[in-house]
């Protein structure tokens, strides 16, 4: 790489200069990692219930992703899996889990999609809400976005 490149690169990604949250991923050299999510029609997972280690293996989906995944490309692939994210009022409220200090997992609402139409969040990354690989994500399959401007 020449020293007046006007990006910086780090192994397989590279970090736009100027934005903080351009991330590109060379999908093609760089391994996916597997992230965890869970799923829910009308609200999210319990914080209890997930702090107890009850996991709802039942509404859990397993996708191998990059930093680079938007919210719409995860939306997609949980509609091939998940029926209710198919409808066509279907709204995908997204959430990351990760631990605090204590081990105690907690909840950081990101954002939502809609199923069927474009939205201001589609084409926001993991890696622009600071995603670490480990987290979980919890989906709240509704017919209400709850996370867009318009509905604060």
């Amino acid at each position: 790489m020449n020293s007046n490149s006007s990006d910086k690169r780090v192994d397989n990604y590279n970090y736009n200069q100027g934005s903080s949250h351009n991330l590109e991923v060379n999908r093609e050299k760089t391994c996916p990692f597997l992230l965890k999510v869970f799923y829910k029609e009308n609200d999210f997972n319990s914080l209890e219930d997930l702090n107890s280690s009850i996991f709802p293996t039942n509404r859990e989906l397993h996708i191998y992703t990059w930093m680079d995944a938007s919210l719409r490309e995860l939306t997609m692939l949980a509609k091939e899996a998940v029926e209710a994210a198919r409808k066509k009022d279907a709204v995908l409220n997204f959430s990351f889990l990760f631990p605090d200090s204590k081990g105690k997992l907690q909840r950081k609402e990101v954002g939502s999609v809609y199923s069927n139409k474009k939205g201001p969040d589609d084409n926001k990354t993991l890696h622009y809400f600071k995603f670490s690989i480990g987290d979980y994500l919890d989906i709240n399959i509704s017919n209400k976005a709850i996370f867009l401007k318009e509905n604060i």
